[in-house]
């Protein structure tokens, strides 16, 4: 198995195009590079709260292992108009995480700004350039590791 080169999901190692997002992959193998900056989509297959929470756990210590400095994840905000339980338990497990050194920092998509992540910003100048950067999308969570 790789990780797409655009989403960061799961997928076999023979596949030019990625089943969960549709990103074209490049058919020349890169050298191991480090990057900054990784899209999950936790969304994927409607999955439950725990095996949305299992994924979200599993790609974060991925992550980290491949020396990756912020994830986002997006869980989307839940068709009931007031936050979905993936979301809610998600960030619940995310600032647990937090509170025992586990991961560095969690941002809210709702506080993804200049004034609220002047730090994070310029240690990850590109964030800037992401699609959601200061739309205040709460169906998404960045995790510094």
């Amino acid at each position: 198995m790789k990780t797409c080169e655009q989403c960061g999901n799961e997928i076999q190692n023979n596949l030019k195009i990625c089943p969960h997002c549709g990103f074209t992959q490049s058919s020349v193998k890169k050298a191991a590079k480090s990057k900054s900056f990784q899209k999950i989509n936790l969304k994927i297959d409607l999955p439950t709260v725990d095996e949305a929470l299992q994924s979200a756990r599993r790609k974060i210590n991925t992550a980290r292992s491949k020396g990756l400095g912020v994830l986002k994840l997006v869980h989307g905000y839940g068709s009931s108009g007031v936050g979905g339980r993936i979301r809610i338990e998600l960030r619940k497990e995310l600032l647990q995480m937090k509170t025992r050194h586990l991961v560095r920092n969690v941002i809210f998509g709702e506080d993804f700004t200049p004034a609220k992540c002047k730090q994070l910003l310029r240690r990850f100048p590109e964030l800037e350039k992401d699609e959601d950067y200061q739309r205040r999308n709460k169906g998404i969570t960045l995790v510094e590791l």
